[in-house]
């Protein structure tokens, strides 16, 4: 629970770093993003039901889609791409 709190929290200057990333940076911050995916589906289906909060996941969880890590690792992919593409 507690790597999903940091996540929701530190979400913006995560979202924020990725487009500057490069190298190691980006590849630590896809491992980590990954990592998150995980765990944020596994607590959605337990914590959220049409976008609203059961209880006991209120004090951490943010259910709206736009937390959805799943957007930051297409950010993440897309980035590669275009890396890959100048080399």
């Amino acid at each position: 629970m507690k790597d999903l709190y940091n996540y929701f929290k530190d979400y913006n200057h995560i979202k924020t770093n990725i487009n500057s990333s490069q190298g190691i940076k980006r590849k630590n911050y896809y491992k980590y993003i990954t990592y998150i995916r995980g765990l944020y589906e596994l607590r959605r289906k337990e914590c959220c039901v049409d976008n609203l909060y059961w209880y006991d996941c209120r004090g951490y969880f943010r259910c709206e889609d736009s937390y959805d890590p799943s957007s930051l690792i297409f950010t993440l992919i897309r980035l590669f791409q275009e890396t890959f593409r100048k080399t």
